[in-house]
Parts: structure tokens; C-alpha cells; sequence
């Protein structure tokens, strides 16, 4: 009976939801190089208070147009032609002219050829992408020179423990199946030239 009743226990537990854990979203605008990065924070919501994103290109790309993230004293929104933070996280809610900041507190923002990153949070409370547009939070604006690709990562923490590390992609990612497609025409027209040699 004891039996029946543990396994009874595991099937209930098994059919439940299951966590959606916190994700990042990268929107790429078509036929661009810039790619905007966004977090959801799905269950994790609350449940941290600190962010750390990190995103460098891959070997023979660069992050180009690095700017303020500022257009005419204006925070710029994401999918502008520049590599720049999301500038409302560190604008005071308070102030009538900052509709929509975050009131975070940025350290450590770095915005180079090499590199893009910073960490942030509110002081003393907790993050959630819930009241966001799609419940996604822009975190950062990534431009890469032509046909330039990289990778990062996102870190949640609370309290100064991990919560969830996310990594992701972001620039012009060929498919797979583009890739495989390319190949294949390589070897036939390889194939072609030799045959008229």
C-alpha cells in the first residue's frame, strides 16, 4: 500500500506545470547586424536582485558604434543602430522626466570592440520581467561588424548566490541548414571544375 501511495505521489508530481525557467530573448531585425537582448524572467521572478550580462563577438567580428545608449538626453530604445545598455534601468522612477526607469543601481558597464557588459540591479529589492511588454526586459543593444556573430551570457543572483546562468547568441548566426547548403555547393562546383579539366 505504502507503495501504490509513493507512486501515486511521483505521477502527481510528474503531470504538474513545470518551472518555466528564466530565458533571454535576442531579436534580430531583419536584413540588420544589431541584435537586441531581452531577459524573461519566468519563475524566477522575485527571486533575484542582481543581473550580470556579458557579451563578447566571436573571433573576427567586433561590437561597432559603441554609444551611450543616449539619443538627445533621451534613453534610445532597443534595435537602434549602436552597441548600448538599456539606459532606463538606471533612471530614477521618481522623477517626472524618467517615466519608466528602473531606479537601478549599474556597476561596472563596459562597452568596447571586445566587450559588453555590466551588472545592475534596484538596491534592496528584487527583479521581475512581469510588468514588462511580453514580460521581456531589454537589457542590452548589440551591433556587430558585417556578418559578425558572438556569444554571452546572463547571470541572476540573489543575495549574492546564483540563481540561473542563461547563455545565448547573438548577430548574423547562419542556420545549419544554410551552412550545409553552402558546403554542398562548394563540392559541386569543385566537382564541376574538375570535370572540364
Amino acid at each position: 500500500m505504502k507503495k501504490i501511495a509513493a507512486l501515486c505521489a511521483v505521477a502527481i508530481t510528474l503531470s504538474g506545470p513545470l518551472a518555466r525557467a528564466a530565458s533571454i530573448v535576442v531579436v534580430n531585425p531583419p536584413a540588420a547586424q544589431n541584435s537586441a537582448v531581452y531577459l524573461s524572467g519566468g519563475d524566477n521572478n522575485g527571486q533575484f536582485d542582481t543581473v550580470f550580462i556579458s557579451a563578447t563577438p566571436d573571433a573576427g567580428s567586433t561590437l561597432i558604434n559603441q554609444n551611450s545608449g543616449l539619443s538627445s538626453g533621451a534613453p534610445r530604445p532597443a534595435g537602434a543602430a549602436f552597441t548600448y545598455r538599456n539606459r532606463i534601468l538606471d533612471l530614477d522612477p521618481a522623477d517626472p522626466d524618467n517615466a519608466g526607469g528602473k531606479g537601478w543601481t549599474i556597476l561596472a558597464p563596459v562597452n568596447t570592440v571586445a566587450v559588453g557588459s555590466f551588472t545592475g540591479g534596484p538596491l534592496g529589492e528584487k527583479i521581475t520581467t512581469a510588468n514588462e511588454p511580453g514580460g521581456n526586459l531589454f537589457l542590452y543593444n548589440l551591433m556587430t561588424s558585417v556578418g559578425g556573430h558572438g556569444t554571452g551570457f546572463v547571470q541572476l543572483i540573489n543575495a549574492g548566490t546564483l540563481v540561473q546562468q542563461i547563455p545565448f547568441q547573438f548577430g548574423v548566426i547562419p542556420e545549419p541548414a544554410t551552412v550545409g547548403l553552402a558546403s554542398m555547393s562548394l563540392l559541386g562546383l569543385g566537382f564541376i571544375r574538375r570535370r572540364r579539366t
